[in-house]
């Protein structure tokens, strides 16, 4: 049995209460991978009380969370208090690469420091470049982020993806379907496409609401479902723009980041297909969970949700490249190119049925709970030999060499 510290945000809790980002989620499924044969403690940045013993009765297990830093980006100080005096086995940090660059403040000591960080561009994103180098072993989530390491001369064990529970999103039938539709006021006649996510610059969300109305303009039978978080980081109006582009009987926008798991399965099979114009992913969950509930997606072609679709979906052009502050590049759909996926989609149903079918299949081979709870139980109890092995690609590999005066 190890002791194990996960680093993260979160408390989240699938029927909607907490937190309900994508980090969060992973740092919930991997404390109930790892909780049943090693101490877990979860250090959630949202969570500014007292340590308390979380029994979770949907996997049966039990696991403590603990406060975290509010401002993590400028502080890891509560990280630094468990490391430095309890002193874990490992520390695994899950979220962005500038989340962890705080670690540098911390004596880490005999723990040893995983870093599970979305690659979400290329040529090497320079904050990633300096947190590797203080991480232990980095756990890339896709085989793109494995990719983009390897050039790099980053050590790296295999993918250990991002999951789903295959117990909540899966295809509904029929008549569970028509229910769900019915919530939104869709009947059978109308074909809805979706989208699930954080409205900021890098979901390119504008991109999205332009390729619709194109696609809309002839078509009465038209819907676009936007399930949108609204911050801080809104990089424009929505609302506003989607009644400037007079799309306001066709756009159903829901504000809001605390559905239930099952009410988001309940989302994703009221829609016909789902759509990603995100200039950058490191993963993309949303895409899995729409897969998972037989919806094909189409995707931009660039960075690592571009996996997750590539024989069972449509991956769109780019047509222009960015270079962001970071040394990445962002990738900007063809608008076009995005009309034309819209179009394949509603014209032929067959094609539309087909990639669906083989969607669901492609990430319920992979990508289920289990799957990749088994990957996160097997790096622990092997570290060393995925250590090893990580290392041993290298061209120059790290070592302590201990000189000794006599």
């Amino acid at each position: 049995m190890s002791k194990i510290l996960i680093n993260c945000q979160g408390p989240h809790i699938p029927t909607g209460m907490g937190i309900n980002t994508g980090f969060a989620k992973v740092a919930y499924n991997v404390c109930n991978a790892l909780a049943p044969t090693n101490e877990v403690g979860h250090i959630c940045h949202e969570h500014q009380g007292l340590s308390f013993e979380f029994e979770n009765k949907l996997a049966d297990t039990k696991y403590w969370i603990h406060r975290g830093n509010k401002d993590f980006q400028e502080s890891a100080s509560e990280l630094k208090l468990h490391v430095e005096t309890r002193k874990p086995d490992f520390v695994l940090g899950i979220g962005e690469a500038w989340s962890m660059y705080s670690y540098k403040d911390i004596k880490f000591g005999d723990t040893k420091l995983l870093m599970h960080i979305p690659v979400d561009g290329e040529p090497f994103d320079t904050t990633l470049s300096t947190v590797s180098q203080m991480a232990d072993l980095m756990v890339p989530a896709s085989h793109y982020g494995k990719k983009v390491l390897s050039i790099n001369n980053v050590g790296a064990c295999e993918p250990i993806p991002h999951s789903f529970d295959d117990g909540v999103y899966y295809q509904f039938k029929q008549i569970q379907r028509d229910a769900a539709r019915a919530k939104f006021k869709f009947t059978n006649d109308l074909f809805v496409i979706g989208f699930v996510g954080r409205q900021q610059e890098r979901k390119n969300l504008m991109a999205l609401i332009i390729a619709f109305e194109k696609f809309a303009r002839d078509k009465p039978d038209v819907r676009l479902l936007l399930n949108i978080t609204i911050d801080k980081y809104s990089d424009f109006n929505l609302v506003h723009m989607v009644k400037f582009m007079g799309l306001g009987d066709k756009v159903l926008i829901i504000k809001s980041n605390n559905l239930s798991e099952a009410d988001m399965a309940s989302m994703y099979n009221a829609m016909d297909m789902y759509v990603s114009t995100s200039c950058s992913e490191g993963f993309n969950i949303p895409v899995l969970e729409a897969q998972a509930c037989g919806v094909p997606c189409a995707v931009s072609d660039y960075s690592a949700h571009a996996e997750l679709v590539r024989d069972h979906g449509i991956l769109i052009d780019i047509a222009d490249y960015r270079p962001m502050q970071n040394n990445i590049y962002w990738a900007y759909v063809d608008i076009d190119k995005t009309v034309a996926a819209m179009d394949n989609y509603y014209n032929n149903i067959n094609t539309r049925r087909k990639d669906g079918t083989n969607a669901k299949k492609f990430v319920n081979k992979y990508y289920t709970n289990k799957v990749v709870n088994d990957l996160w139980v097997n790096l622990f109890n092997n570290y060393d030999d995925i250590k090893e092995a990580a290392e041993s690609v290298l061209p120059v590999r790290r070592m302590n060499i201990n000189v000794t005066e006599e």
